[in-house]
């Protein structure tokens, strides 16, 4: 049944619609109001966001997204969905020079439209697949005026994405369970950039594609006490007339209950990553979007890779937790584009790496009646750049300690 909701800023609907046994349609939508009604609403949440900057009342906002899911089951062993979502979203603004009262106009606009299809078969009630096709479209186009209008910016980011995933899970008997699989991407990002002052155009298009193959056996003890997976993932990353690269990624993960009630964990994996996002100055539109996409070139900005491990140990029972965690992490091939510098740094493109390592504490109560946590966090996060003084520093996320403390309570019906 369809459901509606409205308010003084937008108006949503959802919808669940059995066509036949077999076959189902789902929708959902939402639509902002602010083009054809000014509301108080509104006008506060503008003024709140804008108090005490340049920007006139007369700026404007307007969004709408919308998705749908089609669910037929071809059989008891077959399930096909295809599925949708477009979403938009605009903002314009005009400031106000406090000097001669001129005005400018800055406007940015974004949307993404998505659609896949997925296909789950059960072969038999050991041997199941899963098969999986997406493409996705991501466009930003903007219009930043500086401050004194004598520079226009002009920039449109684009990024198309095509991938297509299979998945076959075996499981032989109740203490193992082995997945593999097989995934392609071809991912594309466009990045046009234009100037007037001082003059500067560029257009620039990057394709990466990447193939994957993977195999995980996860293990599970009869008394339950073990669980243990382990896997391995060989990607093959390919940016024509540029690059190649095979990559090893390793995963682990080992879970062992002393008792019912008191575990402990360990994790460890590798991670890589092709594609980024660059600031190219943190004024521009206010803030709000400044990241741009890009694609790894090998040189200028490496194919990033991480490793990390952590170990725990925590104490659950009759509504009473208690957990204690230390981890590592250390991201190789960063560059000073892609972390918000605002200083002689911010556009040299020193590539570098971050480690993070620290502690976490938490202990949570709860009953009927009530529930309350508290926690604390150590943690030391670290940049390393070779070519930057000096060459190590704090990271732009690093905070040392940082302790949270919070109860919900229920009196009757309140």
């Amino acid at each position: 049944m369809p459901v509606q909701a409205f308010n003084l800023i937008g108006c949503d609907a959802y919808g669940h619609l059995p066509v036949t046994d077999k076959l189902a349609v789902q929708f959902s939508a939402r639509r902002s109001l602010t083009d054809l009604i000014d509301t108080p609403t509104y006008d506060k949440f503008f003024t709140r966001v804008f108090d005490d900057s340049q920007v006139a009342q007369e700026g404007n906002f307007y969004f709408y997204d919308f998705t749908g899911k089609l669910l037929y089951d071809i059989n008891e062993k077959h399930k096909f969905r295809f599925s949708f979502i477009n979403i938009n979203n605009l903002l314009d603004y005009t400031e106000r020079d406090m000097d001669d009262d001129t005005e400018i106009q800055s406007a940015l606009n974004q949307t993404n439209l998505s659609f896949g299809t997925s296909l789950k078969s059960d072969w038999t009630k050991k041997f199941t697949t899963f098969l999986n096709l997406y493409h996705t479209k991501y466009k930003l186009d903007a219009q930043n005026t500086s401050g004194n209008a004598e520079q226009i910016l002009f920039q449109n980011n684009e990024v198309q994405e095509t991938a297509l995933k299979l998945n076959t899970n075996y499981i032989p008997n109740d203490n193992f369970n082995w997945l593999n699989g097989y995934q392609f991407t071809d991912t594309g990002i466009a990045n046009e950039t234009s100037v007037t002052q001082p003059p500067f155009e560029s257009n620039a298009r990057n394709v990466i594609k990447s193939h994957a193959l993977f195999s995980e056996l996860a293990f599970t003890s009869t008394d339950k006490k073990v669980y243990a997976r382990g896997g391995l993932r060989l990607n093959y990353l390919e940016n024509p007339g540029t690059f190649r690269e095979y990559i090893l990624e390793p995963r682990l993960s080992v879970n062992y209950a002393f008792t019912r009630h008191l575990k402990i964990q360990a994790l460890g994996e590798f991670k890589s990553q092709a594609t980024n996002q660059v600031i190219d100055l943190e004024q521009n539109f206010l803030g709000i979007e400044k990241r741009r996409w890009i694609v790894s070139d090998g040189e200028n900005l490496p194919i990033t890779k991480s490793k990390q491990a952590s170990i725990g140990i925590n104490y659950d029972h009759q509504n009473f937790y208690v957990g204690l965690e230390a981890f590592y992490k250390e991201v190789d091939g960063i560059s000073t584009s892609t972390q918000g510098f605002q200083n002689q740094n911010q556009f040299n493109g020193e590539i570098g790496r971050y480690d993070v390592k620290g502690v976490e504490f938490l202990i949570n109560k709860k009953t009927d009646d009530y529930s309350i946590w508290a926690s604390y966090t150590y943690n030391l996060n670290n940049y390393t750049f070779s070519e930057v003084l000096p060459p190590n520093f704090p990271n732009n996320l690093d905070i040392r300690h940082t302790g949270t403390f919070a109860t919900n309570l229920h009196f009757g019906k309140y």
